[in-house]
């Protein structure tokens, strides 16, 4: 049943951060600076760079634990991916927006319960 719960978890994650890993790695920077996603001046490249770790984190997630190849991988990328949004959760904590905080909240939450879940490969 836990197991369960924690691929739903899994899937969860992977679905929220595969359009953003995608499009931080191919937009170009006037389209990322529209979508308030850079700041003007700023270089494109730590925007490159970020998609290549989510990607890599939605990779980590998923894989290791399906093909039974490092399953350890997974509880790492969770942790990961709730640093991350423990970060984002302090930059988002002042916006006007409440949504994206709880948004943000919530997929932190989520990335813990999936670390708590699949400690055991530990």
């Amino acid at each position: 049943m836990l197991d369960i719960l924690s691929w739903i978890l899994q899937i969860i994650i992977a679905l929220f951060f595969i359009k953003p890993a995608l499009d931080n790695m191919r937009l170009s920077a006037t389209i990322l600076i529209e979508r308030h996603q850079l700041k003007p001046g700023n270089s494109v490249v730590i925007n490159r760079l970020l998609g290549i770790f989510q990607l890599l984190g939605v990779f980590g997630l998923i894989l290791p634990k399906l093909l039974q190849i490092y399953p350890i991988l997974t509880p790492i990328s969770a942790i990961g991916f709730f640093i991350m949004m423990t970060g984002a959760v302090f930059v988002h904590k002042n916006d006007q927006n409440k949504k994206l905080l709880m948004i943000v909240l919530s997929i932190a939450i989520i990335s813990f319960l999936v670390f708590v879940l699949n400690k055991q490969y530990f």
